[in-house]
């Protein structure tokens, strides 16, 4: 997963195994999201998928809210890539 950061950075985003039937069904592609409550470790060059060297994994606690009435556009997740459209301000 790819996350993007209040400066447009694309840092890689993860969610553990055991974590995945919490966060999952609730995203929906095309949609945008504001993730609170997560934690970041360094990545290891090999597993990189982004240029920051830091993944960005869901905890026990992070919250994920839907942000239903965004301006900023839309990122849309498909057969492994994404791709942005009328994106102006970095989200979460």
């Amino acid at each position: 997963m790819l996350l993007m950061d209040e400066q447009g950075t694309v840092i890689q985003g993860f969610i553990p195994p055991g974590r995945i039937e919490t966060y999952l069904p609730h995203m929906i592609a095309g949609s945008v999201y504001r993730l609170n409550k997560f934690y970041g470790s360094k990545s290891k060059t090999v597993y990189r998928v982004a240029e920051p060297n830091v993944t960005i994994t869901f905890s026990w606690n992070s919250v994920l809210y839907d942000l239903e009435d965004c301006p900023v556009g839309s990122l849309k997740i498909g057969s492994g890539s994404i791709g942005t459209k009328n994106l102006k301000q970095p989200v979460i």
